[in-house]
């Protein structure tokens, strides 16, 4: 993918989730607590990741309803979504949350090295739209490893 590309944006999006990813999983290195990596993850999802599946999904109708890879990244979405819903409801276990991150991960990386560069190759211009509505507000930052 070309560093100007007009997919540069979502790939500066996918950087941040992959952000999300690295934090569980130092969490659980750190020893955290499960529910204080969970609150995190579930804030995350639901003030960041769930709008940004929603804008790809968006941008994926540039391409067929029996196009694969759009067929593949909006099942993961629907895969992902309820996982991350289900935080709410139960306690995730450390190999709950490391199934997450693992999952989150290897959906990212495919998006950025198959549909990405697949959606620039149709010449496709994303309408803009910015991450600048997401800051970082979380006190708890448990992924630095100090106790709070």
């Amino acid at each position: 993918m070309k560093k100007n590309s007009s997919m540069a944006e979502l790939l500066s999006h996918h950087h941040l989730a992959l952000t999300l990813t690295t934090r569980i999983r130092k969490g659980i290195e750190n020893g955290v607590d499960k529910k204080r990596i969970s609150a995190y993850t579930l804030h995350f999802y639901r003030h960041f990741l769930k709008d940004q599946f929603d804008r790809e999904e968006a941008i994926y109708s540039c391409l067929s309803d029996s196009n694969m890879l759009r067929i593949q990244a909006c099942s993961e979405h629907a895969l992902l979504s309820p996982l991350f819903e289900r935080m709410n409801q139960v306690e995730f276990s450390q190999k709950d949350l490391e199934r997450l991150a693992t999952i989150l991960e290897k959906h990212i990386r495919f998006e950025t090295d198959n549909v990405f560069p697949h959606v620039e190759s149709l010449n496709f211009i994303p309408h803009r739209y910015t991450t600048a509505d997401y800051r970082e507000h979380w006190a708890d930052q448990f992924w630095t490893g100090y106790s709070n």
